[in-house]
């Protein structure tokens, strides 16, 4: 009726126009994509939409105990250098301010598959795609069992990459096809906040680069090349420069992390399975070392493999068509070329080439620091959702269009089945929960207390099985208790995780417990009543040790101890063994007593051994600025040594790193004036937040400038044009 009343009043050839733009308006202006993409999102999440943390495998909330430690680099047991999500973290930090830290959290997730939906789609409809076919490309890549098994391991960092790693390549895609200052702005920023959120997904990204830009260049005219290189030039030098705040401290670092990876890493962490079956799994995206643990798809359908079959099958159509395609031929080439790469690094030593993986990770850093290399599956996902929604694209030349619109509804329809398990909370295996009311009062009671110690919490387990969750997951105490906490994450590798090990395997031989972990600065200790806690019964047996809160979740020691963060000594004690500490009876006050292991310490005679008289206590301060992390000692004159109860290796006084003693925190010998104790990895630190800076200020004014050159040539040309018109 609306279509004749128009007809009549414009006329029939108006009307026919108005017929055909008033129907495409109506389709456009419903976002089709993003409506089914947020419908499954919320049918897959919508049981843990509820208030609450999730807490699964690795992802606990807040994901950090200390905001000014991660900027500082003053964090106790983790690396020393700071870490690349910092900016993550502070957009957090900033968002909790206005949501509670568990909204921020269900956000997160919500994001996490609405841009990896939409980000792929767009990819495949700006690389060559029609509408309907790119929505098939935004189903397979956020809808999948590598998602599924990564969300259940609680990686949702790598997640975050992951979903904005489409947005990347298109803006790289983007910024190679016309480069300026505009493209290159967009390109940067997806670059950054990857980078931000996941280092492998960044070097998973770079390498995309490096083969996206060398088919490029190949394939250019000649006059194209240089240009090319010096745009790819700037773009990569901007990159270096923003990331600064992170690799150069990385770099500075006396150890890191990958010190810690060995051959046994590279065997525990590769696919499960070998040969045939192990090449399906991967392209099936499945493959995972620890994947066993869950519910997947491939457990509820045993036909599976016919269904990542037809997707392998619909890619390689795509591509043989695409590359025939001179539009699509270097993105089609490029990302063929690292799905074979994918499907080599991927299994690890389970892949058909296990040399090509041990070589790779015998010489090359930046593979062993992936440890576990499914995450090459990415270049697998990518590609099958890409080259799938071309495949699609091209059935058009060969059915009609009502079969070409329902093969495509099909393979989407495809797609959510092979997904089936990930709905309704990934088949119930994520709660959604908040920490005990028992925690929170422990919590308020360590809160209270003003002076500065450290916490440790036991059991001593860095995975544990909780009551309240309902599923295995890393200790989230040492986010959720406040101070420095001393726990099982990263269990053994260090002194101080050492000692306590050991510590702990004698525990039934101790009843002075609080002595023995005072030199850590450990003035209350919690006992979370899960998993092994009966273990540890010895503790109410100790002697030096109150319980000042017992509820049905936890018990709360408080050592009689002084502890404090800096205590002074008098008194050398050298043992061989930690068994020469061990007392059946508390009969001597040795708290204060720097306590050395004479095989581990080679400067330790230099150290005077004589018992001299107590240290009157220490007012230690902290002092974080902007130019200098330290510890302020006042003034004293009665003190010989200073023990320190942190155990970051980047702690010096007045330019000596001191030594460990027995539980592997620092020792000093003391001045008499007042001092410092000083942070020096945060020099580093802070040179790269330096250069952050100062090539962030260049990025801008380098923008400003080519903007007002712009600005000009457009004046400049539309004086021209008048001028021209006048003289006519």
């Amino acid at each position: 009726m609306i279509q004749s009343i128009l007809q009549t009043k414009l006329g029939k050839k108006i009307g026919k126009t108005i017929h055909i733009n008033w129907r495409l308006k109506v389709g456009s202006n419903i976002p089709w994509a993003s409506i089914l993409f947020l419908t499954i999102t919320i049918l897959i999440l919508y049981p843990v939409l509820k208030p609450g943390y999730i807490l699964t495998g690795d992802m606990t909330f807040p994901p950090y105990s200390s905001f000014r430690d991660l900027f500082f680099g003053s964090q106790e047991f983790l690396p020393t250098y700071v870490s690349g999500h910092l900016p993550l973290y502070g957009l957090i930090s900033f968002a909790s301010l206005l949501v509670p830290m568990w909204a921020v959290q269900k956000l997160l997730l919500l994001a996490i598959f609405l841009v990896a939906a939409q980000g792929s789609r767009l990819l495949a409809i700006r690389t060559g795609a029609i509408g309907q076919a790119s929505i098939y490309a935004g189903l397979l890549y956020a809808f999948n069992p590598f998602v599924q098994t990564r969300l259940l391991e609680g990686h949702w960092k790598l997640l975050m990459g992951y979903a904005l790693l489409p947005l990347a390549i298109l803006s790289f895609w983007n910024f190679l096809r016309g480069p300026n200052h505009k493209s290159l702005t967009v390109a940067v920023i997806m670059a950054i906040l990857i980078s931000s959120t996941s280092v492998h997904i960044l070097a998973i990204l770079i390498l995309i680069y490096v083969f996206i830009s060398a088919e490029y260049i190949v394939q250019s005219p000649k006059g194209i090349k240089i240009p090319t290189i010096a745009w790819l030039s700037l773009f990569s030098g901007l990159l270096i420069f923003l990331n600064a705040y992170w690799w150069i401290p990385y770099l500075s670092a006396e150890s890191t992390i990958m010190d810690q990876f060995t051959r046994l890493d590279l065997e525990v962490f590769s696919s499960p399975r070998t040969g045939f079956r192990n090449m399906l799994e991967i392209i099936g995206m499945y493959g995972y070392w620890d994947e066993a643990r869950y519910f997947l798809t491939k457990d509820a359908i045993s036909y599976w493999p016919i269904l990542a079959a037809v997707f392998l099958t619909l890619s390689i159509f795509g591509a043989i068509l695409s590359w025939c395609d001179y539009r699509r031929r270097i993105l089609t080439s490029s990302l063929t070329i690292l799905f074979l790469i994918g499907l080599i690094l991927s299994p690890g030593v389970s892949s058909l080439f296990p040399e090509v993986i041990e070589f790779l990770y015998t010489h090359l850093e930046v593979f062993r620091g992936f440890r576990e290399p499914q995450k090459f599956t990415i270049l697998i996902i990518i590609w099958l959702s890409i080259m799938g929604s071309f495949g699609l694209t091209e059935l058009r030349r060969l059915v009609n269009p009502t079969v070409h619109n329902i093969i495509i509804f099909l393979a989407c329809g495809l797609v959510i089945l092979y997904s089936i398990t990930m709905f309704n909370g990934f088949s119930n295996q994520l709660t959604s929960t908040y920490y005990p009311t028992d925690w929170e009062k422990a919590s308020e009671l360590i809160l209270k207390d003003s002076e500065k110690s450290n916490l440790l919490v036991l059991p001593w387990e860095e995975y544990i099985e909780l009551s309240w969750t309902g599923s295995r997951v890393n200790n989230p105490s040492w986010t959720f208790f406040p101070g420095n906490i001393i726990s099982a994450r990263h269990q053994s590798k260090g002194t101080v995780q050492s000692y306590v090990s050991e510590l702990l395997t004698h525990g039934n031989n101790i009843n002075n417990f609080g002595e023995m972990v005072a030199p850590l600065g450990v003035k209350y200790t919690v006992l979370l009543k899960e998993s092994s806690y009966q273990q540890y019964r010895f503790l109410h047996q100790s002697v030096d040790l109150d319980i000042i809160l017992d509820n049905e979740k936890l018990t709360l020691f408080k050592n009689t101890n002084k502890v404090s963060l800096v205590s002074g000594s008098n008194s050398i004690r050298i043992i061989e063994n930690l068994e020469a500490l061990i007392q059946p009876d508390k009969s001597a006050e040795t708290v204060n007593e720097v306590w050395i292991l004479d095989r581990a310490n080679s400067n330790s005679n230099d150290l005077s051994k004589e018992t001299q008289h107590a240290c009157s206590e220490i007012a230690a301060e902290e002092k974080y600025e902007l130019f200098s992390a330290s510890i302020r000692i006042p003034t004293q004159s009665d003190c010989k040594y200073l023990i320190l109860s942190r155990s970051n290796p980047s702690w010096s006084y007045m330019g000596s790193k001191g030594i460990e003693n027995v539980a592997g925190v620092k020792v000093f010998k003391a001045s008499s004036k007042e001092s410092h104790i000083t942070l020096e990895s945060y020099k580093f630190q802070l040179l790269g937040y330096g250069v952050t800076v100062i090539g962030l200020s260049a990025f801008i004014i380098f923008n400003f400038l080519l903007r007002i050159h712009g600005s000009t040539s457009l004046r400049n040309s539309s004086k021209s044009r008048l001028g021209q018109n006048s003289t006519e």
